[in-house]
């Protein structure tokens, strides 16, 4: 079996070929409508793991995989409203290095995860060369009117539920359930839920169908690449202490998004980021030692 460093990578790497078919190739901002339209195909793209999942749990089991799908539910909403009013650079910045703070934190104080004095640095690295990264060279700045920070509760909110998520999901793998079972219903679990707050909040699913109709191709890709990529992640915090893996997958996803998308795209500021990549690389190599 793959060791789970490897494993996470390949997340990562699939987790950033989703991000950069959706910034580059929708070239939109997220909104709810297109979220609730993300997340309904990506349960259709998880279905085939259902011959691979074990659906005989206890109630208390699946009590905790749907708290966990409110939770990514609430992230989800909480990213559309950053993204549809704020600066997208500054929050992908925050959503993409705060989350692994998090999760030390709640890993040591929940799951009593301990790393080595350089484990702990080499993930303090990670998260702020990681902020730097995008906040800086990602494409833009805060506008002048501060959109970029304006939103900062809403960002905080939506990292601090994304690492509460990591925190509960190791619990449910302490408990024996498999990574594959865990993607399958927490994909349907949150399809479910934006289908509700879709009826609930705008009366009907007209904007889901609308937004699938004309963004099909990249949206059926990203959902194919999310469930993809969430399979070895998960499986990797299923075997390795989430304080390990969250940051590593933020860490080499973040080269992958900045780095691919860059030399892609040809954007700007290319030495500074291949030499922000090196830090990113070299705090990996040692996170993993």
């Amino acid at each position: 079996m793959l060791a789970w460093y490897y494993i996470t990578i390949i997340a990562a790497v699939l987790m950033g070929a989703a991000t950069i078919i959706e910034k580059y190739a929708l070239k939109r901002e997220h909104a709810t409508a297109y979220t609730a339209a993300f997340t309904v195909l990506s349960a259709v793209a998880a279905l085939p793991l259902i011959p691979f999942s074990n659906l005989n749990l206890p109630l208390s089991a699946w009590g905790l995989v749907y708290l966990i799908s409110v939770l990514a539910t609430i992230g989800y909403l909480l990213m559309a409203k950053v993204y549809r009013h704020g600066n997208i650079s500054i929050a992908s910045a925050i959503t993409s290095s705060v989350p692994s703070l998090f999760v030390v934190l709640m890993g040591f104080a929940f799951l009593g995860e301990v790393l080595s004095p350089e484990q702990y640095m080499s993930i303090m690295v990670l998260v702020f060369a990681g902020y730097i990264f995008l906040a800086r060279f990602n494409n833009g700045q805060a506008d002048a009117k501060g959109h970029g920070i304006k939103f900062i509760d809403k960002l905080l909110g939506a990292s601090f539920v994304i690492a509460l998520g990591y925190i509960l999901v190791k619990y449910l793998f302490n408990g024996g359930i498999s990574p594959i079972t865990y993607v399958l219903l927490s994909q349907l679990f949150v399809a479910l839920n934006m289908l509700v707050y879709m009826v609930l909040k705008f009366g009907g699913l007209k904007e889901i169908s609308s937004h699938i109709k004309a963004n099909s191709k990249p949206l059926a890709a990203i959902a194919i690449l999310t469930v993809a990529y969430r399979v070895p992640l998960y499986s990797s915090i299923s075997l390795i202490q989430t304080s390990l893996a969250v940051p590593l997958l933020n860490g080499v996803f973040i080269i992958v998004t900045v780095m691919v998308g860059g030399l892609l795209f040809r954007e700007g500021n290319i030495w500074k980021k291949i030499l922000i990549s090196a830090v990113l690389l070299a705090a990996s190599y040692f996170l993993i030692l």
